[in-house]
């Protein structure tokens, strides 16, 4: 059963959001809207397109997408420009910009890392 209270949305500061998320978990538990996600998992054609043959390919990939993003140039005509010049697939687009980034959300990135031994004992939370 859906709990619709402020001590378990106690995060959300804005009514309306508040006000959704009670009318879509009311909805989910009427039925209405049923929980359709499933875990796919690995494309059937990932063990072709990220074998080591392509590996190479794809480093120097998320290389030129970087540098492009850190030239300040689009996201989305870097990520064609670079899969166009590798022929990559759909699917290797999406790994090359889920890897790729500017140099400065690089820093930001690494300005956040946290080392494994400092997380010994520790509770891990994941969102997501």
């Amino acid at each position: 059963m859906f709990s619709c209270s402020p001590a378990v949305f106690g995060g959300i500061r804005d009514r309306a959001v508040f006000g959704l998320v009670c009318l879509l978990g009311a909805y989910y538990d009427a039925g209405v809207m049923p929980d359709k996600r499933t875990h796919r998992g690995a494309h059937p054609e990932d063990a072709q397109i990220f074998t080591a043959r392509y590996i190479g390919d794809l480093r120097q990939a998320v290389a030129d997408y970087s540098l492009l993003l850190s030239k300040g140039y689009a996201p989305k005509s870097s990520l064609k420009l670079v899969g166009d010049r590798f022929s990559l697939t759909d699917r290797q687009r999406l790994a090359v910009m889920r890897c790729g980034c500017a140099d400065g959300q690089l820093q930001i990135r690494r300005a956040n890392e946290v080392d494994v031994s400092a997380l010994a004992g520790e509770s891990i939370v994941i969102d997501g």
